[in-house]
């Protein structure tokens, strides 16, 4: 199917993932269903797209009049056979269970169109596993999103082992016209490219308090001003050449040896997770948060990433 080919989408699952892929959708133009299975999360994922663009809006990055027009886009069904009638792309964004997404692909693969295009927003799940029950697995792709998926600009395609180039193509230039900066995953890993790193980062964190070697506020400043500072403007790859990989050769002769090697969870995590503390949404895990707190911290973290996205693309046009 060409790019200029498609005009409609359904996307499975309105969560926080679901709602803003559709927001981004809509904003660009086209028409989306948003699916679920209850009428209560639907309704939850408009009162969550109106609120993301309350923000766009504030912050200058939206229109109020592009808002209105996206939300106007939007049709909501608990009938997946509604949902994925007729349209030119599936966004799959369901629970992260492997029999669950090849019953959906399976299911998918005899009501949807033969050219429709079938993506998956897995966070690490095998794409050619998911779509071996589909009847046309050249069309199925993995399309990761980054949370929040209305505002980070980037997305990783993932090749199963049947996806065709012209799957990829496509869905390349849909996510550039989206505004979006595509990557290609060229070979199907768990993790692909982006959690593969962010396990890694997550790894060394949780034995470094495990181990109390620091407070929880002290890591993330050493992340925000430190590598993170470094790589939003050069990544890690450019930043090893301009170190020097004989520096790089050097640090991992005998920093390598002390990393963490755990293959299972951390014992702090699952120590956490067993009390029920499991992060914001319980108002409790590595920090204590509150109703407001959160709220602060979500609307403040929403505003600095339009900024820093804001720049990105200032610096791209010069």
């Amino acid at each position: 199917m060409d790019i200029e080919e498609l005009s409609s989408v359904a996307v499975l699952g309105a969560g926080i993932m679901g709602s803003g892929i559709a927001q981004i959708f809509a904003q660009t133009g086209f028409e989306v269903w948003l699916y679920s299975r209850t009428e209560e999360t639907l309704q939850n994922a408009i009162k969550k797209i109106e609120h993301n663009q309350e923000t766009l809006v504030a912050n200058n990055a939206l229109s109020p009049e592009t808002a209105r027009e996206a939300l106007r886009r939007i049709s909501t069904t608990t009938d997946l056979v509604e949902a994925v009638d007729g349209v030119d792309l599936v966004n799959e964004n369901l629970p992260e269970q492997l029999e669950l997404k090849q019953e959906v692909f399976e299911n998918l693969g005899e009501i949807s169109l033969p050219e429709t295009l079938l993506t998956t927003d897995t966070s690490g799940l095998s794409i050619t596993e998911i779509a071996e029950r589909t009847s046309h697995p050249g069309r199925v792709a993995g399309m990761h999103w980054w949370n929040p998926p209305h505002i980070v600009p980037l997305v990783e395609i993932v090749r199963g082992e049947s996806t065709t180039d012209q799957t990829v193509k496509t869905l390349y230039t849909l996510l550039e016209k989206l505004g979006k900066k595509p990557v290609v995953v060229k070979k199907d890993v768990p993790g692909f490219i982006g959690n593969r790193l962010q396990s890694a980062i997550f790894r060394e964190i949780l034995y470094l308090l495990e181990n109390e070697v620091a407070e929880p506020e002290d890591i993330d400043v050493v992340m925000k001003y430190g590598p993170g500072f470094r790589y939003s403007a050069i990544g890690p790859v450019q930043t090893m050449d301009l170190a020097g990989l004989d520096t790089v050769v050097s640090v991992s002769d005998y920093l390598f040896k002390e990393h963490d090697r755990s293959t299972k969870p951390n014992r702090l995590l699952k120590k956490l997770v067993k009390e029920g503390k499991l992060g914001a949404k319980t108002g409790s895990g590595l920090y204590e948060y509150t109703e407001e707190a959160l709220a602060r911290i979500i609307r403040e973290r929403d505003e600095k990433f339009i900024q820093v996205l804001r720049n990105n693309r200032e610096d791209q046009e010069h």
